[in-house]
This record gives structure tokens, C-alpha cells and sequence, in this order.
């Protein structure tokens, strides 16, 4: 999950570039640095950019996975590159629009104030992905 989590990262960088979300520290970790706090003071659209990072560095991932497999011509057993956090998101987003999963942080964070110091992205893996896991 942390390749996953810094491939997130780099993608939200690159994204948003000189807005409210980018302005954290620069030595702050950059999972941690986006808390509900931040989130909740960012725009629609760098919101909708965070997720798209998010996004981003889960379809590299896949098509590495694929490449993987691709280049195993024979292979009977799948690679595993593929972390939980990739695996739980597509179960849990799957037919869901960005600005769905948007509003759905929005939400969780709305409707629990004295969280949101936490994590956007722990928020998004426990509170909105792993509920939706098979048990």
C-alpha cells in the first residue's frame, strides 16, 4: 500500500500544482500533510484533481500489473503488484463518478467534526473502502 500511497502522491503534485492543497510543507509527509481540515477548506476542483491523482497512480499501477502479466506469457498465477488500497478502491468506486467520491469524503468529514485532523486518505481506506470489502 505505501507504493500505491507515494505513487499518490507524486500524481497529486503534479496535479495541482499552486493551489490550496499543494500548499503544504514540503517536508511534511504527503499522505499525512492533506487532512479533513484541508479538505474541507480546498475548492470543488481540487478536490476533484486529488482524487484524479489518486486515480492516476492506481491505473499506472494496473497497467504495470498487465505489462507484467503480458510479458509472463504462460503465467498461471497472477502478478502481485497490486496493493489492497488498489484492489479495495476498485471494489468500492466501482460505476462511481469522481465528484460522487468527492461528495462522499465531503460527508464523512461533515458528519464527524472532531476527525478531522485525520488523513483524507485514511479516512478514504478506512471509513469509505474497507466497510465495502468482502468480510
Amino acid at each position: 500500500m505505501q507504493k500505491c500511497m507515494i505513487s499518490c502522491a507524486m500524481a497529486l503534485a503534479l496535479l495541482l500544482g499552486g493551489s490550496a492543497l499543494a500548499s503544504v510543507a514540503e517536508d511534511m509527509n504527503p499522505i499525512d500533510s492533506v487532512t479533513g481540515e484541508l479538505w474541507m477548506m480546498s475548492t470543488q476542483e481540487e478536490k476533484l484533481a486529488y482524487v484524479l491523482g489518486i486515480e492516476s497512480a492506481i491505473y499506472i499501477e494496473h497497467m504495470i500489473n498487465k505489462q507484467a502479466l503480458e510479458n509472463k506469457k504462460n503465467a498461471q498465477v497472477p502478478p502481485h503488484t497490486l496493493s489492497p488500497f488498489e484492489k479495495g478502491w476498485g471494489k468500492a468506486f466501482e460505476h462511481v463518478t469522481r465528484k460522487e467520491i468527492v461528495a462522499r469524503v465531503d460527508a464523512w468529514i461533515k458528519a464527524h467534526p472532531d476527525q478531522h485532523k485525520r488523513p483524507v486518505l485514511a479516512i478514504i481506506w478506512h471509513e469509505l473502502i474497507v466497510p465495502k470489502l468482502p468480510k
